[in-house]
């Protein structure tokens, strides 16, 4: 018997092979369902998978949905079971015994068998690097923002240098969509149901869960954010939520729409008025993305084991149970309890900032962001976490410097420019590069900051040491 079983994150609109089949199931993993996730995550996979179960029913009279607590695979055995890659390593593993044919997944722009032959030409299988190598070997790929020549439109592979402005004082955001169907006021009933005790409110549901609904976001994003969206991508605000961002990574992670799809929407849109905006969005989509699968698939097991700085403090309690107290950190967390979302400047440049900088175990805040956000998933969060965030890879090297700053970047790029904790904050970074001096001193970008260490009045730098080490005993 033919089987091909559908994962929460293969919701694909078009899937040939199903026409084919004997039976079809669509199946709760619980390696997507019990891991301590957010609400609002587990709304959307339930709420999608229900909804995907109803629409491919209604073509298909041999479909079948389980739950995350019905599930034995052993119906698997001794017959012939198709699967979309699904990436994370745990569930292939799991599935292994199986025999499962994996095919190759819509989810990515890129083949494996094109990582493949990418690593093996471009690479040393060592040192990678994402904006001078990956992400211009993804543009010529697909021949994105070419021209005739060869070279990139406009003249520069990237705009990043002009991405990096905060709000103007007269940004207004768009109003934020809450969702509401049959679907979802189930999925809500069944995440209060079963996990109850989760991370995350429930009170409002802010993403789209069927494919109709999601490229009518795709399309709202074009026409309102993306002439915005490179100008203010990196901004943050305590009036902002979403800002100009796309907010389409939990429905592209769970394939309510694909790179190409996305792709073609935003190249209908392009002019040289939006070169900027353009390109940096898709730096994110096929550059970012696609490095983040990249780094996982052939190094992801290894950074799971590896921790730079040894760091070994646990995260912060108030991180699952925020108050009201005012400050940037906990408005955050504030954020990620409505919403499971925070854009990727929030999550580097603060949470992770701060998290490297309090000198938490690579493995703590890595938990922390797989259960926190609703876009998260282990391909995309262990290149961020252990190899951009906390910059602790050892034996191979993904990035070229931490990401790490003191206040000063955060007073720049946001309305947040008196924090009681800043003074906190500024401490902990200089007693960081102090502590590191040796291993910062080798990178040009901290050359200056390692210099004024080494100059700094020693009564200055001990009252900076003295504050640290109550925060980070």
């Amino acid at each position: 018997m033919k089987i091909f079983l559908i994962l929460p994150i293969h919701l694909f609109e078009f899937n040939e092979y199903l026409k084919s089949m004997d039976k079809i199931y669509i199946i709760e993993d619980p390696f997507y369902f019990i891991n301590n996730q957010h609400k609002q995550k587990l709304i959307l996979h339930r709420s999608s998978m229900k909804y995907y179960y109803n629409k491919i029913s209604k073509i298909y009279k041999n479909v079948s949905y389980i739950e995350f607590d019905k599930i034995n695979y052993d119906f698997l055995l001794n017959n012939d079971v198709f699967m979309f890659d699904p990436i994370d390593k745990p569930i292939i593993k799991k599935l292994e015994k199986y025999k499962i044919n994996i095919i190759e997944t819509p989810a990515f722009i890129e083949t494996k068998k094109e990582l493949d032959d990418y690593r093996n030409k471009y690479t040393n299988k060592k040192n990678y690097y994402h904006d001078r190598s990956f992400y211009k070997w993804m543009r010529y790929k697909l021949k994105l923002l070419i021209d005739s020549s060869g070279k990139p439109i406009g003249g520069k592979w990237s705009y990043d240098s002009e991405n990096r402005n905060p709000f103007d004082k007269n940004y207004k955001e768009d109003k934020i969509t809450t969702y509401s169907n049959i679907y979802i006021t189930e999925a809500v009933e069944y995440v209060n149901k079963h996990f109850k005790y989760n991370f995350g409110n429930t009170d409002n549901f802010y993403y789209p869960i069927t494919h109709e609904e999601t490229r009518e976001h795709l399309r709202k994003f074009i026409k309102i954010k993306l002439n915005t969206f490179g100008k203010y991508q990196d901004a943050i605000s305590k009036k902002v939520v979403f800002g100009s961002h796309s907010v389409l990574s939990p429905m592209l992670n769970i394939g309510l729409i694909t790179p190409q799809i996305i792709i073609n929407e935003v190249m209908n849109f392009y002019d040289d008025k939006n070169l900027i905006n353009i390109e940096a969005f898709i730096r994110q989509l096929i550059g970012w993305r696609s490095y983040t699968r990249f780094m996982y698939i052939y190094h992801g097991d290894e950074m799971m084991k590896m921790n730079k700085f040894h760091h070994k403090n646990k995260v912060p309690k108030s991180w699952y149970n925020p108050t009201k107290n005012d400050g940037i950190i906990n408005d955050m967390i504030l954020k990620v309890q409505e919403y499971a979302y925070l854009h990727h400047i929030e999550r580097l440049m603060i949470m992770g900032n701060i998290s490297l900088l309090l000198r938490i175990d690579p493995n703590e805040i890595y938990k922390w962001f797989m259960i926190c956000f609703i876009d998260s998933y282990e391909w995309v969060m262990v290149p961020n976490v252990y190899g951009m965030s906390q910059y602790s890879l050892t034996s191979i090297s993904m990035m070229t410097r931490p990401y790490i700053s003191s206040s000063n970047y955060i007073k720049k790029m946001s309305d947040y420019k008196a924090d009681k904790n800043y003074s906190a904050w500024d401490a902990l970074y200089w007693y960081f590069i102090y502590s590191n001096i040796e291993t910062l001193d080798k990178i040009y970008a901290f050359k200056a900051q390692t210099n004024l260490i080494k100059k700094m009045d020693k009564k200055k730098l001990n009252n900076y040491i003295t504050i640290a080490n109550k925060l980070i005993k």
